[in-house]
């Protein structure tokens, strides 16, 4: 179907509101990853240019960190990028205590981030450097088998707050529907409660999970199940990604 103006209005609406900002943190450094367009050619001399980079990642941030990592190896082949993925709050910990030499974390927006880097490490805004890299959707997902192909944000938050106790309200096979969320303070979390729920509580019997990868893992076990992930982790999982008011997630 052919959206009109003020249907595809709606729908960018919408999109800003899922975004999510993924960035970069670094504590006493200028710049760590240069764009590869802008990048001079690596030094091949016969030197020892061999270091180690530490680095910790959110877990909303972890595919755009593998992504770059794999980009990242062929621009400086000596360096060893050692990677941890975690929760947001402890990579910034583990940037703030020096324990880490840069963090990539997902934030809803800059105000949040540096809230969070106050919060958790105990510097200003000035004392770490932050860069915006990607931004990534956060998409709604269903088993593959699910009815649900799409949905509005009414129903939406009808399901997640419990006024939906059977698919079939939805025109879907009939089954008690197993709502999964992130943990709270994570952004997907954020993201999700501020642009769907709209000060509602969730459901009191859904299912708290801490990342993406638990989420998907999930669904794909659940055959009632309904869940929200980053989209640019959900390449590759065998669930469906459903449209909410007629939109799929970009990244």
């Amino acid at each position: 179907m052919k959206l009109t103006a003020v249907q595809q209005a709606v729908w960018r609406a919408i999109a800003r509101a899922l975004l999510g900002l993924c960035v970069l943190l670094c504590a006493g450094c200028e710049q760590v990853f240069v764009p590869l367009r802008q990048a001079p050619a690596p030094e091949r001399s016969g030197g020892d240019l061999s270091s180690l980079l530490r680095m910790t990642v959110g877990w909303g941030a972890e595919p755009l960190a593998e992504d770059l990592l794999a980009a990242y190896a062929s621009y400086r082949p000596g360096v060893r990028v050692q990677p941890n993925t975690m929760s947001n709050a402890s990579a910034l910990q583990a940037l703030g205590s020096g324990a880490a030499d840069v963090a990539f974390v997902a934030a809803k927006d800059d105000e949040r981030l540096l809230e969070l880097v106050r919060t958790v490490t105990g510097s200003s805004a000035a004392a770490v450097q932050h860069v915006a890299i990607a931004q990534d959707g956060v998409a709604l997902v269903v088993p593959r088998r699910s009815d649900l192909s799409q949905i509005d944000i009414q129903g939406l938050r009808e399901l997640f707050s419990g006024e939906i106790t059977d698919w079939s309200a939805l025109d879907c096979e009939g089954g008690l529907p197993l709502a999964l969320v992130q943990t709270t303070g994570s952004t997907a979390r954020q993201v999700f409660d501020e642009a769907v729920m709209d000060g509602e509580d969730v459901w009191s019997s859904v299912l708290v999970l801490p990342n993406d990868a638990g989420i998907l893992d999930r669904v794909v076990l659940e055959p009632q199940s309904v869940g929200y992930a980053g989209a640019a982790s959900v390449s590759g999982r065998d669930v469906r990604v459903v449209a909410v008011d007629r939109m799929l997630p970009t990244t």
